[in-house]
Formats: C-alpha cells, structure tokens, sequence
C-alpha cells in the first residue's frame, strides 16, 4: 500500500524532530508509554481542514500535535519546565528552519506549501505513577493539491 499524504508528513515531522539530540524518546503517534525524557509524540490533531484556492486546486491543512514530555517526580517543576522551554524552542526552530520540509516527497498531484508551528499548551499529565509535564506545539503543514 502506498504512503498517504498524512503518513509522508508525519514521518517527515518525525525526522525533522528526532534530529534534536537532547530528545531521549521519539514516537509516531500518541502514548504515554515512554521510557526516557525528554519524550516526544507527534499525531494528528483534530484540527485539519481544507479550503478552494483556484479552479485548479485546493488548499489542505495537515495539522499535527508535537507533544514534549518531562518527569516531574524524579527533576522538579522548575528543573522540568526549564527542559521543556528548552526543548519547545528547539522544535519550534527546528521546523522553522525547515519550513518547506526539506526532501519531502509528495503524491504528483500535492505541492508543498509551508509549515506554520504555533505554541499550543502546557499542563501536566499522569503516565502510570508518573506525573508528567507536557508541552504541546501544534504544527500546520499547508499544501496545495491539483483537482485538475
């Protein structure tokens, strides 16, 4: 079967963000089954839409959630959220840096636009008996698909 639209971006994501050295755990969709922190997971968001651009394609918004994960009992909320500005940071320049997700192949029809990351949340989440600290930047990749 071949790679979807969705499948190719989020792997793409998944390369773009596994490159920051300082991410212990790196998974593909979501969970709190995690063995070392930082932790990331990137899925889809609920967010996704599409728009008409012209008579000749469409605008589609693939929107992903970058969860960053931190272990509170064992750092400390101050020791934690520090990691994790740190961490939010470095994605958030790692996608800035690659905008256009350098490489990426798309289905002949789909161009790529551009990403657009915006900060999304903070809080703290249970994981078994861990309490976590998680951030959560939501990534928007835009691309234009040919209806021709």
């Amino acid at each position: 079967m071949a790679d979807t639209t969705y499948k190719i971006i989020k792997d793409k994501l998944l390369s773009v963000i596994g490159a920051i050295d300082k991410i212990q755990v790196i998974k593909g969709y979501s969970t709190l089954e995690l063995s070392g922190y930082p932790a990331v997971t990137i899925y889809p968001s609920n967010q996704s839409q599409a728009e008409y651009d012209t008579t000749i394609d469409n605008k589609r918004y693939y929107t992903f959630t970058i969860s960053a994960f931190y272990d509170l009992p064992n750092q400390g909320m101050e020791t934690a959220q520090d990691a994790l500005f740190d961490l939010v940071d470095d994605i958030m320049d790692a996608l800035d840096d690659n905008e256009f997700l350098t490489g990426i192949s798309l289905p002949a029809d789909y161009t790529m636009v551009g990403i657009r990351p915006t900060f999304t949340m903070w809080g703290t989440t249970k994981a078994g008996d861990k309490e976590l600290l998680v951030a959560d930047v939501t990534a928007v990749v835009v691309v234009t698909h040919d209806i021709t």
